[in-house]
């Protein structure tokens, strides 16, 4: 029989799917990043709310959502369906990898924090990935090259880690916005380089299987993710504004009294 493997390239792919897995990786880092923050200024009860709000952005926004509008954007020769225990198993790894992630990297003390916090999140971004693909069946096998899976594993891993330090470690104005864009830059970054490491074979012999009874539609299953992600997002994005307003500004520090000067002799 011929060789009717393909490999993944990026003309595989639709640019304005691409755009927008961009965009909900960035939107859902920037409101993430942000309840991360919150969290380690916090104490007390609210912050398990903040480490939980934190979660439900960047495990159902950057980690499960963009893989789902990536995987729209793929235009492969093979038709493909979710089975849905393997999804739901990667949306509950995506949320609490996220959750232990940004936990570490905000209650332990100093540098080690980030990094740590950052090998969990980047990591558990690329074990989402490989879990959610693992749940496609297919009329094909697939296996992937090594050197680009580790590639895209090192993206996922390095881009938490700095987000994460910007996040919380360097306080400027525009730390969040450019740690949103390296964070959602990074797990998009992993995405696509683990899919060009993908090759699909279709199989030649013995009978297809029958679709329609192993798993669901990809498109019926990523239109309501988006759609109910986008509205977490949103709720999340003016939570953390009124929150912030709430807070106020930080308070100025009290001015230092000159020392009265000595009576002359």
């Amino acid at each position: 029989m011929p060789d009717v493997s393909t490999s993944v390239t990026m003309s595989s792919f639709d640019s304005a799917l691409v755009g927008l897995s961009f965009l909900i990786a960035v939107f859902g880092a920037w409101c993430g990043l942000s309840c991360a923050a919150r969290a380690a200024r916090s104490s007390g009860s609210s912050t398990g709310g903040w480490l939980a709000a934190a979660a439900a952005a960047l495990g159902g926004g950057t980690f499960w959502s963009m893989h789902f509008i990536g995987m729209l954007a793929y235009h492969g020769s093979v038709v493909y369906r979710l089975k849905v225990a393997g999804t739901a198993l990667s949306f509950a790894l995506a949320i609490g990898a996220a959750l232990l992630g940004v936990a570490v990297a905000s209650r332990v003390r100093g540098w080690l924090g980030c990094v740590v916090g950052g090998l969990v999140l980047g990591g558990g971004a690329s074990f989402v990935h490989f879990t959610a693909m693992s749940a496609m069946k297919m009329n094909a096998t697939t296996s992937y090259r090594g050197s680009t899976v580790a590639l895209s594993v090192a993206i996922a891993v390095v881009s938490a880690i700095l987000a994460l330090t910007l996040t919380l470690k360097v306080r400027r104005a525009w730390g969040p916005t450019v740690a949103s864009l390296v964070l959602g830059a990074g797990v998009c970054g992993m995405f696509y380089v683990a899919m060009l490491a993908l090759t699909v074979t279709p199989r030649v012999t013995g009978v297809d299987l029958d679709l329609a009874k192993h798993g669901a539609d990809p498109f019926s299953l990523a239109m309501p993710v988006f759609g109910i992600t986008a509205v977490l997002l949103f709720v999340l994005l003016f939570t953390g504004i009124f929150g912030a307003r709430q807070d106020g500004p930080a308070p100025e520090p009290a001015p230092v009294a000159e020392p009265e000067p000595e009576p002359a002799v």
